[in-house]
C-alpha cells in the first residue's frame, strides 16, 4: 500500500474529519478498488470517477488498482475529486504522486470531467487548519469564494474547474483561476429600527433581548408589529467575532445557506413556520444533521404563533437552548450541534387575536373564556422560563403612533458598549435580575454612545 499525504474530508454534523489517502497498484486483472460505502455509492462514485479520467484524457492501465482512507469513512459525491487523483497518481510518471503531498481535495465530478460544487467547505478548511501536514486546498472553483472567506489568509485554497485542469495545477503546467471580487454589499442592509413606528419601551426590549440573548415573547392582535420587531433584533446586536463566524459559516456552508452574492455574514434569523416537526426544529435525521435551532445559532430563532407549534417540538427545544447544544444520538454516529440563539416568540392574546384591542383594530374579539384558556394553556411553562422579557404590543394607526428617535446604528453602539461594562450580565440565575441589570448597563451607556459608534 502506497502512502500519499493527501487527504479528503467528511461531514458529521456541522464539522469535518480528514481521512489520509492511501493507494496501491498491483499486478492482476484490472480492478478498481473503492473506499468504504454502500453498494450503490461505491458503484456510482466509480462511474463518474471512471468516465471523469477518460473524459479528461487519462487512460488507466489494466492492473488492480485500490484506494483506501484512514480513518474509514463510506464514500459520498465530495470525494470524487481526492479519489480520481489518487488513481491518476498510480499510472501517471510525471511526477503526480508526489505533488499531492499536503493537499486536501474537495469536489464531485461530473462525466465530463468538471468539478461541481459541493457542502461543507468551510468546516473542511478548519478541519485542516488543525493538521500541520496539510499545505494546500483545492475545491470547486464555484465554492473558492467560501473557502477563502473561512482561511482568510491562514492557508492556501485554490479552485479548479475541471480534473484536468487539478492535474495541470499540480504538475506546475497551470496556474491557479483567479476568483474576480464581488462587490461587497452592507450585510446590515435589511430591517432597520429606524423604519419602526413604535415606543420607546419596544426599542428598550430589543436592546435588552440583544444585550446578553434574553428570549422575549411578543404579545398582541395581528398588524402590532410583532414580526417586525423580530426580524430587526439581529440588526442592532454586536458584530460577529471571528470565532462566531467560523461557527456560523460552518453551519451556512452544510446546509448550502452560505450567501453567495458578496454579502458579509451577518447573524442568522430563521423563522420557522409552526408546521415544522421536532427534527426539523431541533436537529435530526439520517445521517444528523442541523434543525433551525443551529442554523440560528449566534442569531435569532423566532417562532410566530407559538402555541400552534407542535408540543414535542417545543419540549425538545427547551432543553437545547438551556444547554446551548443538543445532543442527536444515533448508533456509532451521534453527533454534538450547537444552539446558542437567541429565542423570540409571538403569539395572540386569543384565539382570533383581537382581544383587548377592539378600539384599534375596529374588530370585536368573540372568543369564549374558556377558549382562552385552552390557547394559553398549550404553552410549555419550561419554555416559558427562557424568555423573561414580556412584552405587550398594541395596534396603533400609523399616523397616531411616536417614533422613538434612534437608529440601527446607536442601538447597535449601545449594546456593545454595554456588554463591555457587564460581560457576565448573563450568568445570574434569577430571570427578572438578568433584564434589570441588562437595562442598568444600557442606561451607563446611553450618554456615551454617541462617542462610540465607530466601535461597533
Amino acid at each position: 500500500m502506497t502512502e500519499i499525504d493527501m487527504f479528503a474530508a467528511s461531514i458529521r454534523g456541522v464539522k469535518a474529519t480528514l481521512h489520509q489517502v492511501r493507494a496501491e497498484l498491483s499486478p492482476g486483472l484490472r480492478q478498481w478498488l473503492m473506499p468504504a460505502g454502500t453498494e450503490t455509492a461505491r458503484k456510482e462514485t466509480l462511474v463518474r470517477v471512471e468516465t471523469a479520467l477518460r473524459s479528461s484524457g487519462i487512460r488507466p492501465v489494466p492492473s488492480r488498482m485500490e484506494v483506501r482512507f484512514e480513518p474509514a469513512r463510506p464514500l459520498v459525491p465530495a470525494h470524487d475529486l481526492a479519489v480520481a487523483l489518487a488513481f491518476a497518481a498510480l499510472w501517471d510518471e510525471r511526477g503526480l504522486r508526489e505533488s499531492l503531498d499536503g493537499h486536501l481535495f474537495l469536489g464531485e465530478l461530473a462525466l465530463d470531467g468538471k468539478v461541481r460544487p459541493v457542502r461543507g467547505v468551510w468546516p473542511a478548511v478548519l478541519a485542516a487548519l488543525e493538521e500541520p501536514r496539510v499545505g494546500r486546498i483545492v475545491v470547486p472553483f464555484a465554492n473558492l469564494g467560501e473557502g477563502r472567506e473561512a482561511a482568510r489568509g491562514r492557508i492556501e485554497v485554490v479552485g479548479v474547474r475541471t480534473l484536468s485542469q487539478a492535474v495541470g495545477l499540480l504538475l506546475g503546467d497551470e496556474e491557479p483561476p483567479c476568483l474576480v471580487p464581488t462587490p461587497g454589499m452592507d450585510c446590515r442592509a435589511e430591517p432597520l429600527i429606524e423604519d419602526m413606528r413604535c415606543g420607546r419601551d419596544v426599542i428598550d426590549a430589543l436592546m435588552v433581548a440583544a444585550l446578553h440573548g434574553h428570549g422575549m415573547l411578543l404579545t398582541g392582535p395581528p398588524g402590532s408589529g410583532r414580526t417586525m420587531a423580530a426580524r430587526r433584533l439581529p440588526g442592532i446586536m454586536p458584530s460577529l467575532s471571528d470565532a462566531e463566524r467560523d461557527e456560523v459559516g460552518a453551519i451556512l456552508s452544510v446546509r448550502g445557506l452560505l450567501p453567495g452574492d458578496g454579502r458579509e455574514l451577518a447573524r442568522p434569523f430563521r423563522a420557522p413556520h409552526h408546521t415544522c416537526s421536532a427534527t426539523a426544529l431541533v436537529g435530526g435525521g439520517t445521517p444528523p444533521g442541523p434543525g433551525e435551532a443551529t442554523l440560528a445559532h449566534r442569531g435569532v430563532l423566532f417562532l410566530d404563533d407559538l402555541p400552534e407549534f407542535n408540543r414535542t417540538a417545543l419540549d425538545g427545544l427547551r432543553p437545547a437552548l438551556q444547554d446551548g447544544t443538543t445532543h442527536i444520538g444515533r448508533v456509532g454516529a451521534g453527533v454534538l450541534l450547537p444552539t446558542q440563539t437567541t429565542l423570540v416568540a409571538a403569539m395572540n392574546c386569543c384565539p382570533c387575536g383581537f382581544r383587548g384591542a377592539e378600539r384599534a383594530t375596529g374588530r370585536r374579539c368573540e372568543c369564549k373564556d374558556e377558549a382562552v384558556r385552552r390557547y394559553r394553556a398549550r404553552l410549555p411553562e419550561k419554555l416559558l422560563e427562557r424568555m423573561p422579557i414580556r412584552l405587550r404590543m398594541e395596534a396603533v394607526p400609523a399616523p397616531q403612533s411616536g417614533g422613538h428617535g434612534l437608529t440601527t446604528r446607536e442601538c447597535r453602539a449601545a449594546v456593545t458598549l454595554a456588554r463591555e461594562f457587564d460581560p457576565e450580565g448573563s450568568s445570574s440565575e434569577d430571570p427578572v435580575e438578568r433584564v434589570a441589570r441588562s437595562l442598568a448597563s444600557l442606561e451607563l451607556t446611553r450618554d456615551v454612545t454617541d462617542a462610540h459608534i465607530g466601535r461597533a
